[in-house]
């Protein structure tokens, strides 16, 4: 190998760094390297030997660091330390990572320079020493030290649990100083920034920090944050569900968790005003509807279902769906034009907009299809929203979903085949043919076999279908073995054999298995086979 060949002596050390888990292997090429090589990677092995103490090194300090947090003295004087280092009195703040390399810059407390850093947001900003120093005077830093203290730690992946008890103790003392100055035991003080703190803070410690006496005193100051809409995280994308809002944590600072019921219910129509509230108190509910005495539950589940005739043309969330259900609530409830004249459809995504009308008949809910009639009353709403639309694509939208509750044809169901027959360029929604029997459309009304016959032949008659002519086909398929699950006489099981047998003999053979599982099903519900006392009877 010829060494000076730059490329092949990198190539070289690549396939021996690759080994050097394999300490048989690496040992062989080691003896045949070239000792150039085995130099480098030797000085290689100790640079990155020491980079890893040097990382480690500095996490510990980072852990350490943020005690410093306490004692704004001690801060201004490590503020002024970074401007005596980097010699001089102003600096942009896109540069102050350029001095990383200073051995003295290394000794700066991290808590301290990250609150440099987090004091601006624009790297181009101009950081004056003076005038940070003078910002930090002029701040209440008992009440605003909280801030910068849990998003270094969020940011540091510091435990606020881990601190030393005369530090938790700093932080109790803060979340007293917080809930006497700004307290939230009634709604219509507005939320500050503190309160975000706070509602985060809350979250993060244990509840043996706080004591008996500090709930007599202080629980009941806390209960406005129910209505906060604070997520659990400081910062990064929220996960739209309860465990991103969640109430729980207010029951380490109460006696009583009734006490946050009677608060959200009393308080419902002011601070329900925003899907990210609605979410958490909902949420809550759900979890402790138990305990809810029958007269408050009747009088939440009335303001929710005030609430979604209000918003029903609004953004669903599971979570308010799902406590409303639970509490009682039926979409019954609504008049269907309500219903339906929230249903809209949705042009970029081909469907229905994602309302709480629409919610009705997207979310599939354990608790809806426990409701008696609910499947007429909503095929009734989405009956007015077809007969008033005119164009034909959101009209087939409204005809799929109808289909999809109303399985017993009609004139959408004529609509709809009319549809597909018209035009080989007009869409089918494949959900509503190839998913989940829930969601697949279909009648079963023995009057339609004529049209469904035609959708068959139609689908059949190219050699290669296309994927639109393939789901139309499994929409005939579904309605033929729907029918048969339907039909009770003699009379019916012979006009679909008739209608099946007229396809097999024009070449669709694969249906004759379609026709023996309607015959066999329609003789297991109608015929049932005789006991042995019933054989005798008919032998002698």
């Amino acid at each position: 190998m010829d060494i000076d060949d730059e490329r092949l002596f990198q190539l070289y050390k690549s396939v021996i760094f690759g080994l050097n888990n394999n300490h048989e292997i690496y040992s062989y090429i080691k003896i045949k390297a070239p000792p150039e090589i085995i130099s480098e990677i030797s000085l290689h092995q100790i640079k990155i030997s020491e980079s890893k103490k040097a990382h480690q090194s500095r996490q510990e300090k980072e852990k350490y660091d943020y005690k410093i947090a306490f004692n704004l003295n001690e801060i201004k004087k490590e503020i002024s330390l970074i401007f005596e280092i980097m010699k001089t009195e102003e600096i942009q703040r896109g540069k102050l990572w350029d001095f990383r390399e200073e051995s003295e810059f290394e000794k700066i407390n991290q808590f301290v320079l990250f609150l440099v850093r987090y004091s601006t947001t624009d790297d181009n900003e101009i950081i004056e020493r003076l005038k940070l120093l003078d910002i930090l005077d002029s701040m209440d830093w008992n009440l605003s030290f909280m801030d910068f203290l849990i998003q270094y730690c969020a940011a540091k992946s510091i435990d606020i649990n881990g601190f030393a008890q005369d530090e938790k103790d700093k932080v109790i003392d803060w979340i007293k100083l917080t809930v006497e100055r700004y307290p939230l035991d009634n709604l219509p003080k507005p939320l500050k920034n503190v309160h975000r703190t706070l509602s985060y803070l809350m979250r993060k410690i244990g509840p043996e920090w706080i004591n008996l006496d500090f709930k007599k005193r202080y629980g009941k100051n806390f209960l406005g944050l129910a209505f906060s809409g604070f997520p659990n995280q400081i910062r990064g994308a929220i996960i739209v569900n309860y465990d991103s809002f969640s109430l729980d944590y207010l029951e380490k600072v109460l006696l009583d968790r009734v006490d946050i019921l009677k608060f959200i219910i009393e308080n419902f129509e002011t601070g329900a005003n925003n899907s990210r509230v609605i979410i958490g108190i909902t949420g809550y509910i759900s979890k402790h509807v138990d305990k809810l005495y029958p007269g408050l539950r009747k009088d939440i589940k009335n303001k929710i279902t005030q609430f979604l005739k209000e918003h029903i043309s609004e953004e669903y969330y599971p979570s308010i769906i799902d406590c409303a259900y639970l509490l009682g609530f039926s979409p019954l409830d609504m008049d269907v034009e309500l219903i339906s004249n929230a249903l809209a459809i949705d042009e970029d995504r081909q469907d229905l907009v994602h309302n709480f009308a629409a919610s009705f008949y997207i979310y599939e809910s354990e608790y809806l299809s426990k409701i008696e009639g609910i499947y007429n009353h909503l095929s009734k709403a989405l009956f007015i929203s077809f007969t008033k639309e005119k164009d034909i694509l959101k009209k087939k939208i409204f005809a799929e979903y109808f289909l999809k509750i109303h399985r017993t044809g009609g004139e959408v169901f004529k609509w709809y085949v009319d549809y597909l027959l018209s035009n080989d360029s007009n869409p089918i929604s494949s959900r509503f043919v190839r998913y989940s029997d829930r969601s697949k459309i279909y009648s079963n009304n023995i009057n339609d076999l004529e049209l469904i016959e035609k959708i068959f032949v139609y689908a059949r008659e190219k050699d290669h279908p296309s994927e639109r002519r393939s789901a139309i086909l499994d929409f005939a398929i579904s309605s033929y073995r729907e029918i048969g699950n339907s039909i009770d006489s003699d009379e019916d099981l012979k006009k679909i054999i008739e209608s099946i047998d007229k396809l097999i003999q024009n070449d669709h053979s694969f249906m004759n298995k379609v026709k023996s599982e309607i015959v066999n099903s329609f003789h297991e519900r109608k015929y049932r086979p005789l006991d042995f006392e019933g054989i005798l009877e008919l032998a002698f």
